[in-house]
């Protein structure tokens, strides 16, 4: 019986070392050795990061500036039909006409345009916003 006691006992130690040796692989050195991938990784993805954050607001950047184009674009147009409206009333008194269209124009900047012009700048619009989407991707 002490035969087997003491194999018993051996056996025990050789299990309480496994288990040791199991432990300190997944808790001490696995970790350790993948700590520098992971910092790797990181130094990696950072730029990557800024890159993309960096495209980001050049895309939003260029989208504002075509709406802004498209907007004040539309808003010449608009002032231009009014003046020149103006103009055609003025001479039109100016030449003793009795119905003389009085009627003003609308010069906000969203005042109704003629269909061809408000197509042209609505296309030209999205050219821009396309155009933004191809640079963008292209970088």
């Amino acid at each position: 019986m002490g035969k087997v006691i003491d194999a018993l006992f051996k056996l025990g130690i050789v299990a309480i070392l496994a288990l040791a040796s199991a432990a300190y692989y997944y808790l001490v050195y696995l970790p350790d050795r993948h700590a520098p991938i992971d910092v790797e990784k990181q130094d990696f993805e950072q730029p990557q990061k800024v890159q993309k954050s960096e495209a980001q607001a050049r895309y939003q950047n260029c989208l504002a500036v075509a709406q802004h184009t498209y907007t004040s674009t539309w808003a010449n147009n608009c002032m231009a039909i009014r003046a020149k409206s103006i103009n055609e009333q003025a001479n039109c008194m100016a030449s003793g006409g009795e119905r003389c269209d009085t009627v003003e124009k609308d010069a906000s900047s969203n005042c109704a345009l003629p269909r061809d012009v408000a197509d042209r700048l609505n296309s030209n619009l999205y050219a821009d916003r396309h155009r933004c989407l191809q640079e963008t991707r292209a970088q």
